[in-house]
């Protein structure tokens, strides 16, 4: 097996991340699976596609998302090899009014 294959990602979570993973938790336990789901998924490099996921626009571009139910988006940066996983949100904090505020707050991080 090549070098290249035996490579795998390393996961960084913020603390927010922490705090909001348990508190959407709570709200919609179906949010583990689909965050396994992710995780196995970005582990690997080149990682595979995860449905619902994708780049972010705007002031938020260097930065990606995925639903992982309901209204619970996982907000998270692939550099490097290392997944950055920031935050989870409500979609309405990634577009309109809010995006702004998220940006920077995402820039802090």
């Amino acid at each position: 097996m090549a070098d290249d294959q035996k490579r795998e990602a390393s996961f960084k979570k913020s603390i927010e991340f922490k705090e909001n993973y348990t508190e959407h938790l709570k709200k919609n336990p179906d949010i583990a699976k689909r965050f396994a789901e992710f995780v196995a998924a970005k582990k690997k490099r080149p990682p595979d596609r995860v449905p619902s996921d994708h780049k972010l626009k705007g002031r938020l571009s260097e930065y990606s998302e995925c639903h992982l139910a309901g209204d619970s988006c996982l907000v998270y940066r692939d550099k490097d090899n290392i997944v950055h996983l920031l935050i989870i949100c409500s979609h309405d904090d990634l577009c309109g009014p809010r995006e702004k505020s998220m940006a920077k707050r995402l820039s802090l991080m």
